[in-house]
């Protein structure tokens, strides 16, 4: 079955990564935690229709440290994502007119 990718992984203005939230969980108990329904963004029908598939925006909040040596990841609250970043496919400086395909409701 060929899922859309659900997850996106910023770590820089340039560099942003999709993936499938059940892999990330599979592999990982840290994402597990994470990518659960109630963190999740509520897609309209509309954004369904339109091809976004984003349902959860982490970004690296830390770069890597003494103390964090793989930095830190931080999930983005779902009112808090900016439509361009759930515009699937993620393009960097993403052009208005793909802004404006994107809907969401929270």
């Amino acid at each position: 079955m060929n899922q859309p990718h659900d997850v996106l992984i910023v770590l820089s203005h340039d560099r942003a990564y999709p993936f499938h939230a059940g892999t990330l969980a599979r592999s990982s108990i840290f994402f597990a935690d994470l990518l659960t329904e109630p963190n999740a963004a509520r897609l309209s029908s509309k954004a369904k229709f339109g091809g976004i598939s984003t349902r959860w925006l982490l970004e690296l909040v830390e770069m890597p440290s003494p103390r964090h040596p793989a930095g830190q990841l931080a999930l983005t609250v779902s009112s808090r994502i900016p439509h361009e970043a759930l515009c699937y496919p993620w393009i960097p400086n993403t052009t208005s007119a793909l802004v404006s395909k994107c809907w969401l409701t929270w």
